[in-house]
């Protein structure tokens, strides 16, 4: 009998080491906010090693330096405050061994702000495939209470659990966060979309459509010409409604030519861009330059982005910048494609365009940088009234990638 007793102590005793690493692997399994998951699991060593007090430390992103992230037992400001570089202190210590230290016998504290004689500490690594991500750290007070080897090992199989449950939590935050991106950006498209198509409409209603117009009221008032006989009159009126005709031709033409360039599809970019650049200076008059070229081909992706934004840029300096010279630099840095818009004209404040054209629903500039960043690039715009205005757009590209795509028939076009 006494033998059976002892099996079932052993049993019970299997058990109570068994259920924190139930409840832990129950987190792991089912909570996935990450502040909550350090909440519970501070509680859960608090609880199964009876501390005073626990913390648990996390590498920051340079991975040199510790702080608290949850803990049990600490004033908030310590929690706020405290830091540990790696190597230095106990908690940095163990960051840089992967070790965990277990100290009895009064432990100095660096922070004097917490209060009461430390008598016993434990401190364990937070490790992912033989890589520290963190540290686990408890201390009791009182002469009494000391920490085991029991307990060491307890706090070393939880800290396990605790670190593949932290790096879940952050990988689902991460799609998290890249999700909530994902759903702005086709959020930005649709409008943008929306925006694209109501500027179409307008400027087919304001030209084309009210020419359009313009040329039947002249046919058919040659018509009622012609049945009065009077035929120089009706010529006269047909000659008018042909120029229109031609005029209505011409501005089509331009409008589906902006909506997609030939060019840009037959020719490639660069090409498509000096296109572009010499109606600029047909209209204009204002001397613009091309310089640079590219060595390798875009994305279809990326080579209407970059059209996109050049066009955009001159229609601005177009319609307001009074400029005699613009430059247009491309080509690549660095496995980046970077493209640069510069003028001599009149400049504006940047800020106050933004907010303007969000307000009057001119969204040229919101959109040239909303395309660059559903790219994972960044467009800037320099400018200051009276001494001209500089865009910038760059946007990560891959080479393979660029390469591959470029067999799909759309060339990056070195003239």
């Amino acid at each position: 009998m006494p033998g059976e007793r002892r099996l079932t102590v052993d049993e019970d005793l299997r058990l109570k080491m068994l259920m924190p690493l139930f409840e832990l692997s129950n987190a792991l399994m089912s909570e996935v906010n990450l502040e909550r998951l350090l909440a519970l699991v501070v509680e859960i060593v608090s609880h199964e090693t009876r501390a005073d007090r626990v913390s648990l430390m996390l590498l920051d992103k340079s991975g040199q330096e510790l702080a608290i992230k949850a803990a049990v037992g600490l004033p908030s400001d310590v929690v706020r405050t405290a830091m540990e570089k790696v190597g230095r202190g106990i908690a940095g210590s163990v960051a840089k061994s992967g070790k965990p230290i277990l100290l009895n016998g009064e432990v100095e504290h660096k922070d004097r702000v917490v209060s009461g004689r430390t008598s016993s500490a434990l401190c364990v690594p937070l490790a992912v495939g033989g890589r520290v991500i963190g540290v686990l750290n408890s201390s009791k007070t009182g002469e009494e209470n000391r920490f085991t080897q029991s307990d060491l090992q307890l706090l070393s199989i939880l800290a396990g659990q605790a670190a593949i449950a932290i790096e879940n939590a952050r990988l689902f935050q991460s799609v998290e966060i890249q999700q909530a991106r994902l759903e702005e950006l086709l959020r930005e498209l649709l409008k943008a979309q929306e925006e694209e198509r109501e500027r179409i409409s307008a400027e087919i209603h304001d030209s084309v459509a009210q020419w359009m117009v313009s040329a039947s009221y002249h046919a058919q008032s040659s018509s009622a010409l012609i049945l009065e006989s009077k035929l120089d009159e009706a010529a006269d009126e047909l000659e008018q409604a042909t120029r229109i005709i031609g005029q209505s031709i011409r501005e089509l033409r331009r409008i589906v030519t902006d909506l997609y360039p030939p060019a840009l599809t037959e020719l490639g970019l660069q090409e498509a861009l000096r296109q572009n650049i010499e109606c600029f200076r047909k209209e204009t008059g204002a001397q613009c330059r091309l310089r640079g070229g590219l060595t390798q081909d875009l994305s279809p992706v990326h080579q209407i982005v970059v059209y996109r934004v050049v066009q955009e840029a001159l229609n601005n300096v177009r319609k307001h910048a009074r400029a005699s010279e613009v430059d247009i630099n491309i080509g690549f840095q660095r496995g980046r494609f970077r493209v640069e818009i510069r003028d001599d004209g009149q400049g504006f404040k940047v800020r106050s365009a933004l907010e303007a054209g969000l307000s009057e629903g001119r969204m040229g500039l919101l959109t040239m940088k909303g395309r660059a960043e559903m790219l994972g690039g960044s467009l800037n715009i320099e400018s200051s009234e009276k001494a001209g205005t500089r865009v910038t757009l760059t946007i990560p590209v891959s080479l393979a990638g660029s390469a591959r795509r470029g067999e799909s028939g759309v060339r990056g076009g070195v003239a």
